[in-house]
């Protein structure tokens, strides 16, 4: 029963993760044009219903989007000369100590 209610809220959590995505959307677009939207007669109404078509329409292309799942690795690698060297403003505790990220395409 606990895993029925996991996974209620876990699709409640996403449908509302989709609305505010879409109030946000929709706001940020109308916004430049809003004294022209009123003026014209755009109702609350239709904006309630331009956010929920919005909102559809996020859940939709993130659920189509699923591709595989995010994977961190950890590789200790011999140094390598460096490319760049940004100074730090702050000293460094162990100066032998140097951590790179590199994001693989």
């Amino acid at each position: 029963m606990s895993g029925l209610v996991r996974v209620f809220v876990v699709i409640l959590a996403y449908g509302l993760a989709c609305i505010a995505a879409s109030i946000i959307l929709t706001i940020g677009t109308l916004t430049p044009e809003w004294d022209d939207l009123t003026a014209a007669g755009f109702q609350s109404g239709a904006m309630w219903v331009v956010i929920f078509i919005s909102a559809a329409v996020i859940a939709a292309i993130v659920g189509l989007a699923v591709g595989h799942p995010g994977t961190w690795a950890v590789n200790w690698m011999k140094p390598e000369p460096m490319h760049s060297v940004e100074i730090l403003d702050a000293p460094v505790a162990n100066p032998d100590l140097r951590i790179e990220i590199k994001c693989l395409p």
